[in-house]
């Protein structure tokens, strides 16, 4: 790869590879398939991935050190992305350990945790009802056995859900010691520009979790976090929260209903570039909404109230709203705007503000 740097070039030609590397075949195919169906980040994320886990796996520590800079050189501009329950990530942790000056040269870095919140559960009997309409097939009695009852099926399924659930339950904390163990001995000195924190599906947010994003937001010059279908978790994660201080630039909460201590949180994030809200009739953040002129670093806006809203989102946002001079971009989904518009011009739009309108009713 060193000897030659079209090696690092997506539209490097692989036809001469493959032709002495036919077992990359099945890759190159992922590839084409994956680049149709995927976005861009996520295209970046399996191949670099995949090349990562490639050159990792054949190197031992005596020959890390000889292709270190040919990682970094690869690494340059991409991100890296973690799911802090998977398993199959050691390889990588471990080389940030012990080149620490990778975070440096990545576009971003983005970790995704998920708690052990339960979803609901499907009714077999809800289930059955939507199909008592449909005729029973015909099977030829010596097939008969090759299919299984759906009842039984349902109900194994939920079984095996159960037990996962059950070993789930058994760790002490979401952020397990094996994830972190690599990244909390990494030198203050050493950062990624950008981290990106995706918390989703929590009920409980422990103190010994809290610790540990305390430990993984330390390590960015710029947090963007997001929650999602976590209720009451932003004022567990308070300590480290208001920790990151103007470091935190962009929060995103999804069918996440605040708290007013949580939202008077939200309103004391003063460096706040981004803001992204989606909630339903019954949770939305009346105290929040009547803030947002507060934010005076705010350069994107985005509610999301659902379609079919009765909710009248123009009336909670003061008119103060329209002098913030920051705002590039204003996205609102949900809103009527024949009875709003009116007041859309004078409380959101002012006639100073330079900015992009975007709205979905």
């Amino acid at each position: 790869m060193t000897q030659r740097p079209t090696s690092f070039d997506c539209w490097a030609d692989a036809s001469p590879a493959l032709v002495h590397h036919p077992d990359l075949v099945s890759y190159r195919d992922l590839f084409i398939q994956g680049s149709q169906i995927m976005d861009p980040e996520q295209m970046s994320h399996l191949t670099t991935k995949l090349v990562l886990d490639f050159v990792l796996s054949l190197t031992n520590a005596e020959t890390k050190s000889s292709i270190a800079s040919v990682v970094l050189n690869f690494l340059t501009g991409k991100h890296l992305q973690f799911r802090v329950s998977e398993l199959h990530q050691r390889k990588i942790l471990t080389f940030l350990k012990v080149y620490p000056e990778t975070l440096t040269v990545l576009s971003h870095l983005k970790i995704s945790i998920t708690g052990k919140k339960k979803s609901a559960t499907m009714s077999y009997s809800k289930m059955a009802e939507c199909m008592s309409n449909l005729s029973i097939p015909k099977v030829e009695e010596d097939y008969v056995t090759a299919f299984q009852s759906l009842e039984q099926m349902f109900l194994t399924n939920q079984a095996k859900q159960e037990e996962i659930s059950s070993f789930s339950a058994l760790t002490s904390h979401n952020i397990p010691d094996s994830f972190m163990e690599n990244l909390a001995s990494i030198p203050a000195h050493y950062k990624v520009p950008v981290l990106k924190l995706h918390i989703h599906c929590f009920d409980t947010f422990r103190e010994e979790d809290s610790e540990c994003l305390l430990r993984l937001c330390s390590l960015a010059d710029r947090v963007e976090l997001t929650i999602w279908n976590s209720l009451g978790v932003l004022g567990q994660m308070e300590a480290a929260v208001s920790s990151c201080g103007e470091r935190l630039r962009a929060l995103t909460l999804r069918q996440s209903a605040l708290s007013h201590r949580e939202q008077e949180l939200v309103t004391a994030m003063n460096a706040l570039e981004s803001l992204d809200l989606t909630f339903a009739d019954d949770q939305a953040p009346e105290y929040l909404l009547s803030q947002l002129d507060k934010f005076e670093q705010l350069k994107e806006l985005m509610i999301d109230i659902g379609a079919g809203s009765s909710l009248k989102i123009i009336d909670q946002i003061y008119d103060g709203f329209a002098k913030l001079r920051n705002v590039e971009k204003l996205t609102l989904s949900g809103v009527n705007c024949v009875l709003d518009s009116s007041k859309l011009g004078r409380r959101c739009l002012g006639p100073a503000l330079n900015v992009t309108l975007a709205v979905f009713s």
